[in-house]
């Protein structure tokens, strides 16, 4: 948001999803042939309702669970700006709630963010503290 807050919505809690009950960022599968920033764009209109222009791509981690048999998979984090404007028309389409959190707030909330999210989340945070280190 505007402000600097970032949306999060609480998942469905059900088996057979990763990390049920938690929180996390909004998003989901690539379709065949479709690229990620479309993803991106028919996922928030489709969890929101509201349709985005303004995608930043953040990073993508990748894992490889091939030893325990279930195969490679990745997770690509974008920065998506919603306009304070925009902030009435969200529709809830998918999980249990949404809420907006404050940086302190998603700072001290890790344990209950799925860890993916978690991480991409406190290295957007602290991006400007990493840069000053290297």
């Amino acid at each position: 948001m505007e402000d600097g807050h970032y949306l999060l919505q609480l998942r469905d809690n059900k088996e057979g999803i990763f990390y049920p009950g938690h929180w996390g960022l909004f998003g989901g599968g690539v379709e065949s042939g479709e690229e990620p920033v479309n993803a991106i764009r028919r996922e928030i209109k489709e969890e929101l309702g509201i349709e985005i222009d303004d995608v930043v791509y953040i990073t993508r981690f990748d894992f490889d669970l091939t030893p325990m048999n279930l195969g490679k998979f990745y997770r690509i984090f974008f920065k998506v700006q919603i306009p304070s404007t925009m902030i009435k028309q969200l529709k809830l389409g998918e999980g249990e709630a949404l809420g907006f959190f404050s940086r302190k707030e998603i700072l001290s909330m890790s344990s209950v963010i799925t860890p993916y999210d978690s991480f991409a989340l406190w290295l957007h945070l602290n991006q400007d503290r990493l840069v000053s280190n290297n």
